[in-house]
């Protein structure tokens, strides 16, 4: 791995089809639902609990932090990782603060589509979702503009590769040539099931908007 990237965005949005897209580069992994940003989470309750107990140099906490991430992605042979979480636009700072100034792709898509989408899924009790991400990213680009690039829906729907030659010109790597008629299907995300909403993370083979 040369460099790490991060991807993130509101739900419904298109983060699970731009990232099969991704790995159609040979020289990307963009990874399904990545449980590090829980993990990280976990150990820094851990440290900050045992660093009541126990007297060490909290620096080094930051090293077994990027340790973690390093291991987590020593089998994957390519020169750039992307890691999808939905998380990562909330814990900007938590990757500073160990040394990582990160990249972040974070999908978007109009609120009133998204609480659609959820209808459609008869899963009314999460429209409040749409709102409650649209305000934090926006809240969070804000302040952190150099680390985020907002890909819109629609936008990435209608103009494909315009949207990820602006991907490319935003990570400072290479373009790629994507094919939009032949997206692999087979990417599977976390357990849906356990969201109750069966095939929630399903993508066609062909982009197109998905209402």
């Amino acid at each position: 791995m040369e460099k790490m990237f991060f991807l993130s965005g509101m739900p419904r949005s298109g983060s699970t089809v731009l990232s099969a897209i991704l790995n159609q580069n040979p020289e990307i992994y963009c990874s399904k639902t990545s449980p590090i940003n829980d993990l990280l989470l976990s150990l820094n309750k851990s440290f900050d609990t045992l660093s009541k107990i126990y007297t060490y140099d909290r620096e080094v906490e930051k090293e077994v932090y990027l340790s973690l991430i390093n291991s987590f992605y020593k089998n994957i042979k390519k020169k750039y990782i992307i890691d999808k979480s939905r998380d990562w636009i909330l814990n900007i700072n938590a990757l500073r603060s160990i040394g990582i100034e990160p990249k972040i792709i974070c999908t978007k898509r109009n609120v009133i589509d998204v609480q659609k989408s959820y209808k459609k899924l008869a899963r009314e009790d999460l429209m409040y979702l749409a709102h409650e991400f649209e305000l934090m990213i926006n809240n969070v680009y804000i302040r952190n503009k150099k680390n985020i690039h907002l890909i819109d829906y629609d936008d990435l729907i209608d103009s494909p590769q315009k949207e990820l030659d602006r991907i490319y010109h935003f990570l400072e790597i290479e373009n790629y040539s994507h094919d939009f008629n032949n997206i692999d299907v087979e990417i599977v995300e976390e357990n849906d099931s356990l969201w109750g909403i069966p095939n929630l993370h399903k993508i066609r083979n062909t982009l197109e908007r998905n209402p």
